[in-house]
C-alpha cells in the first residue's frame, strides 16, 4: 500500500513504540478501560489495523491471545520486530479466518480509512462469538471543532480518509452489520508536541512538512506529549447481536436519525486539493446496494463521501471534490 508506506508512520513520535511513550500509554489506556467491560472476555482478541503493535503490546499480557491483521508492510515489519509474530499482511475481507471465533475484534483509527465499511464490520461480526464485543474509534464530523474547522478539519485528509460518521450514523451503521452499540465516549489521548506541529503544518501548509520535522527533532519537541481532548474522536464499543442476525428496517427505522445536513465542506481551494495527488482510483462498488460513482474534477478522481445515515437503504452521497465553482454531484439515493 503506497499511502501507507514507511513515510505514513515517520511523523515524529507518534509511531516510537517504546515503553513508555504516548502510543504505548494510549493503548494500555484502552486495553483497561476495555476490560472494564464486563461484556469483555479476556480470550482471543483481533486487532485489525495494527499498525506497529501498540494495542498488541498492552493487551498481549491481559488476555489468552491477541493476533493482528495490517495492510502497510512496512507496519507489520516493525511489529514483529518487537516479538509480535501473529500479525498478518492483508486486507482483512480476504484473510482467512474462522467464524466465531474471537471475544474482542478492535479497530482503532480505521473505518474512515477503508472503501467499504460496512463489508469491513460485517466481516468483523462474523468472526466474533456471539456476544462478542467490537471496540473502534473514528472521527466525529458532528462535533463542534469538526463545524468551526470545517475543511481544515485535521481528519479531513484524503485521500487516506475516505469516510466520516456522527454518532448517530456509526450506530446505524453498526446496526446494519449485526451489532448494538454499547457506549460511545471521547476519551482524549496523549500526542507528541512534534506531531500536532507537524499536522498544523501538513493542514496550512503542507510543503513544510519535512522541514517541521527535522526542527520538531533538533528542539526535541517529542519529548513534550500534552494530553489532547478536542471532543472530535469518539471511542465505541458496540457487542454482536445473539445469533449475528442484523436489526430490520423497522428496527433501523425506530432509532433517531440524522438529518442534519452533511457536514461535508466542499469549497476546497485548489492548494488543498494538490495533497490528493497523484489522482487515485478507487473502483466503481456498492454501498447498501447503492451503486457508488466515482466523479471526476478538473483531472482528479474522487471517491465520494458516504454519510450512513436514516434507514438501512438509504445514504446521502456528496461529491468530496466541491472546487469553488460547483460540485462534482450530489444526489439523495433512493
Amino acid at each position: 500500500m503506497r499511502l501507507y508506506s514507511e513515510s505514513f508512520f515517520q511523523v515524529g513520535t507518534k509511531f516510537a513504540s517504546q515503553t513508555g511513550s504516548p502510543g504505548m500509554v494510549n493503548a494500555e489506556r484502552r486495553v483497561q478501560r476495555l476490560l472494564a467491560n464486563p461484556d469483555v472476555a479476556r480470550g482471543r482478541w483481533l486487532d485489525v489495523g495494527c499498525a506497529t503493535g501498540d494495542f498488541m503490546m498492552a493487551a498481549r499480557p491481559h488476555v489468552g491471545h491477541i493476533a493482528g491483521i495490517e495492510m502497510s508492510t512496512f507496519a507489520a515489519k516493525q511489529a514483529h520486530t518487537r516479538g509480535l509474530r501473529d500479525v498478518t499482511v492483508g486486507d482483512f475481507l480476504e484473510v482467512n479466518l474462522d467464524t466465531k471465533s474471537i471475544d474482542v475484534v478492535t479497530m482503532w483509527d480505521v473505518i474512515e480509512h477503508v472503501s467499504d465499511p460496512l463489508a469491513i464490520l460485517q466481516r468483523a461480526c462474523g468472526v466474533l462469538r456471539d456476544g462478542g464485543v467490537l471496540a473502534l474509534s473514528t472521527g466525529d464530523i458532528g462535533s463542534l471543532f469538526a463545524r468551526v474547522m470545517g475543511r481544515f478539519w485535521h481528519l479531513m485528509i484524503p485521500p487516506r480518509h475516505l469516510y466520516f460518521f456522527s454518532p448517530v450514523t456509526i450506530r446505524n451503521l453498526l446496526e446494519q452489520a449485526g451489532f448494538e452499540t454499547v457506549a460511545v465516549s471521547k476519551p482524549g489521548k496523549l500526542v507528541p508536541l512534534d506531531f500536532v506541529v507537524w499536522k498544523l503544518a501538513f493542514l496550512f501548509m503542507p510543503c513544510t512538512g519535512p522541514a517541521v520535522l527535522r526542527l520538531s527533532a533538533l528542539a526535541r519537541l517529542g519529548r513534550l506529549r500534552p494530553f489532547i481532548n478536542l471532543w472530535d474522536i469518539m471511542t465505541v464499543v458496540a457487542r454482536k447481536r445473539s445469533l449475528g442476525v442484523a436489526p430490520t428496517l423497522e428496527d433501523v427505522a425506530s432509532h433517531p436519525r440524522d438529518v442534519r445536513p452533511a457536514l461535508i465542506p466542499f469549497e476546497i481551494g485548489a492548494r488543498r486539493r494538490t495533497q490528493v495527488a497523484p489522482p487515485f482510483r478507487i473502483p466503481k462498488q456498492s454501498v447498501d446496494g447503492v451503486s457508488n460513482r466515482i466523479s471526476t474534477c478538473r483531472g482528479y478522481d474522487h471517491r465520494c463521501v458516504t454519510l450512513f445515515g436514516h434507514a438501512a437503504d438509504s445514504a446521502d452521497i456528496r461529491g468530496y471534490d466541491g472546487c469553488a465553482r460547483h460540485k462534482c454531484f450530489e444526489e439523495k439515493v433512493r
